[in-house]
């Protein structure tokens, strides 16, 4: 079974540019090293440019714990583009 995550940032606004350049930078790295990475993809709402939506789906928990695992390091980084907490949830496919 896969494993998925839905999570929801706010970019502070003046950081929105250098945050969406760590995310392009994370969706490639993802893309080239995570074979166990089915999906990688991060949105944002035209209305809201600076609310971001990253939707991540693994082949299983192992591949879940293995990414965040491989990017723990970059954690203070991405929280300092923050202006809210992250709400990150586990998602259950249909």
């Amino acid at each position: 079974m896969t494993a998925n995550i839905m999570t929801r940032l706010v970019i502070e606004p003046e950081k929105l540019a250098e945050a969406l350049d760590y995310l392009r930078a994370m969706k490639a790295d993802v893309h080239a090293n995570e074979p166990f990475a089915v999906f990688y993809q991060s949105y944002y709402f035209k209305e809201r440019p600076n609310e971001i939506i990253v939707v991540e789906i693994f082949e299983d928990e192992a591949g879940k714990e293995a990414h965040l695992a491989r990017h723990a390091w970059r954690r203070d980084d991405f929280l300092s583009f923050l202006a809210e907490p992250e709400v990150l949830r586990e998602a259950i496919q249909l």
